[in-house]
């Protein structure tokens, strides 16, 4: 193919230097019929040698018949167990004792799949109507909490309408994470959409069935109806493979754009507020091919979003189990604590996303961070405190106590040190010191140090003394004031009146025997 330059040339010698075809084509070494096609306008197509008849392939052309015969079989044949190129090539050599290359096996495998799959690479340009349909899927990134790198599960959903999107980040990716995901991106996003698709994921389905027929989990099944939105599931394998291209296209955006740099922050609390406002960012952004920015389009599709119910659904996994004689309970190898009356008995656990719940069928009785680990413990040392009280030698063992013993303030030490110095008898101190403990179920824990750091120079020496400081402290006006009597005029008289301090020393005279008085 010529260049512009070249092809300058050949206009410049003939309409300005009025030079022939002819000499055109002998002084610039090109053919007359190029020089005619640029003269007339046309950029001339350089000559390709094309073949008329495919080359031929004797050996290939052998076993074509062959190969034909297991690619169409193929089609029907179970998806993951299909010929590849190499497979067809080790049969070729095993059984029919092929003695070309594997290459030309590939080329023709190669092009025979393109020419029974035309559409397979094409797709074809969608439109939604507001608030019609989302999108749902997870995703992985790499994050840093409180100084320790682990890999998170990113939860991400977005409006296929306005493309207004949300994510946030879990431990893990188990059902109750799925749900509670749900619950929080219908608060950020105003609305429940009318559908959501979603990939083939263990947490909503349990069987796949003909088609796009799906066994749902009954839990996943309870929180649609409770929401009242559509669930889509894309086909197996390849062919739904592109179904859902606006939230996978998502997991990878927020990936890049969201944790890079690799974030580092304090808590899971830190770095869901850190995603929130950089989806919030995202409304200023204009998506080519839209009209408008997302922001602008997510206005529009809120009012056709279904209104998020009143009562939200509990985003929980139940397990029903038995506390140990230990008042311990063992939930994905991690250990709860329970108050000491439960040991041995009956209880149900509620695992939510961040924290679990143990209770007796009817009242909550325990509440812990959740673990997500292995062979942790949750011990709280207020379950344990009525075993201590009648059980005072197992104090400096006891696990939930030690761990409790080093946050604690140092005037508890400093108390408890000076409790045991004035009761002697070690069981009789440290119960009574458990008992003080006691008063963190009914008070705050800087009240209770606050009481300590007055009952210490008063000598006060029991749990009962401490509350009265921590009630007097709380409400001043309980402090007893001293009486005016001439406030009163019935009791002015009453004013002037002393009464003597009695002498306690009188009671020891009345053990001492008198001189006269003669032992029998």
């Amino acid at each position: 193919m010529l260049t512009v330059e070249q092809s300058e040339a050949i206009r410049r010698a003939y309409f300005v230097d009025d030079k022939s075809v002819r000499a055109i084509a002998r002084e610039l070494h090109h053919g007359r019929r190029v020089v005619r096609e640029v003269l007339a306008g046309d950029q001339p197509e350089p000559r390709r040698y094309r073949r008329h008849k495919p080359k031929s392939r004797p050996v290939l052309d052998a076993v074509a018949a062959i190969i034909d015969a297991w690619l169409t079989a193929d089609l029907t044949a179970p998806r993951k167990q299909r010929h590849t190129a190499k497979r067809i090539f080790d049969r070729l050599v095993a059984e029919h004792g092929f003695a070309g290359s594997e290459r030309i096996v590939r080329q023709y495998v190669h092009e025979w799949k393109r020419a029974h799959t035309p559409c397979e690479d094409c797709f074809l340009p969608l439109a939604y109507a507001p608030g019609a349909e989302a999108q749902c899927d997870w995703g992985e990134a790499v994050v840093e909490i409180a100084g320790v790198a682990q890999t998170a599960a990113l939860f991400c959903l977005r409006l296929c309408y306005s493309l207004k999107s949300f994510v946030c980040a879990f431990p893990t990716a188990r059902q109750e994470c799925f749900l509670a995901g749900h619950l929080a991106a219908f608060a950020a996003l105003g609305g429940v959409p009318h559908r959501i698709t979603y990939d083939n994921l263990g947490s909503a389905v349990t069987k796949i069935l003909q088609g796009r027929t799906r066994q749902e989990h009954e839990q996943f099944i309870a929180f649609r109806g409770h929401y009242l939105f559509d669930s889509h599931f894309c086909l197996p394998g390849r062919e739904g493979a592109h179904e859902k291209s606006l939230v996978e296209s998502l997991v990878g955006y927020a990936r890049r754009n969201f944790l890079v740099p690799i974030p580092q922050v304090d808590s899971w609390e830190a770095l869901n507020q850190l995603l929130a406002e950089r989806c919030a960012a995202e409304d200023a952004r204009t998506v080519p091919g839209r009209a408008h920015a997302i922001g602008v389009l997510w206005q529009q599709e809120q009012a056709r979003l279904r209104p998020v119910p009143r009562h939200p659904f509990p985003c929980c996994r139940t397990v029903a189990m038995k506390a140990t004689r230990q008042a311990l309970v063992s939930f994905e190898r991690n250990r709860y604590s329970v108050p000491s009356r439960y040991a041995g008995e009956r209880l149900v656990l509620r695992a939510y996303p961040w924290h679990v719940e143990l209770s007796d069928g009817q009242t909550v009785v325990a509440r812990h961070p959740r673990l997500y680990g292995r062979d942790g413990e949750q011990l709280d040392p207020l379950h344990y405190l009525q075993v201590l009280e009648r059980k005072p030698g197992g104090f400096e063992g006891a696990r939930p106590i030690q761990h409790w013993r080093t946050t604690w303030p140092p005037i508890y030490e400093a108390y408890l040190t000076a409790l045991r110095q004035a009761r002697p008898a070690e069981a009789t101190a440290t119960r009574e010191f458990v008992r003080i403990l006691q008063l963190h179920a009914r008070h705050h824990p800087e009240a209770i140090a606050a009481a300590l750091e007055q009952a210490l120079p008063l000598a006060c020496w029991s749990a009962d003394a401490v509350e009265v400081l921590i009630r007097q402290a709380a409400d001043p006006a309980t402090v007893a004031a001293a009486l005016d009597l001439t406030a009163v005029p019935r009791l002015a008289p009453l004013a002037a009146v002393t009464i003597p301090v009695p002498d306690l020393h009188a009671f020891d005279r009345l053990l001492t025997p008198t001189p006269t008085e003669v032992p029998r």
